[in-house]
């Protein structure tokens, strides 16, 4: 069963490649991110629920919460520091003056 598992997940893994060059000829690349990591939180979620195991972010959602919080503030104060408060006026603003481009480098 170890080595049927195995397999399984080399060809999804391997397949990945492949089939996400189709899925980005049609979706932006991050709402095909997005798709991807909610289809993986519902498959986990289902195998919770059949093995009637806990699901560990109801435990823990305030430190998960948290933790998200401070890594989200570090990335923006670092490699983003541009992107403030709701980003619409810069967004506008990028389109009208400066053709589309937020980060004037």
């Amino acid at each position: 069963m170890t080595y049927a598992l195995l397999a399984v997940a080399t060809i999804l893994w391997g397949a990945n490649f492949n089939l996400s060059k189709h899925v980005l000829a049609d979706e932006p690349a991050l709402i095909a991110a997005a798709a991807r990591f909610d289809i993986a939180a519902a498959v986990m979620l289902a195998l919770c629920a059949v093995r009637r195991t806990p699901v560990p972010i109801l435990r823990h959602g305030r430190a998960y919460a948290i933790l998200g919080a401070v890594g989200v503030a570090f990335l923006v104060k670092n490699f983003a520091p541009e992107a403030k408060g709701h980003g619409v006026p810069e967004v506008i603003e990028a389109i009208y003056y400066h053709q589309g481009k937020i980060r004037r480098s």
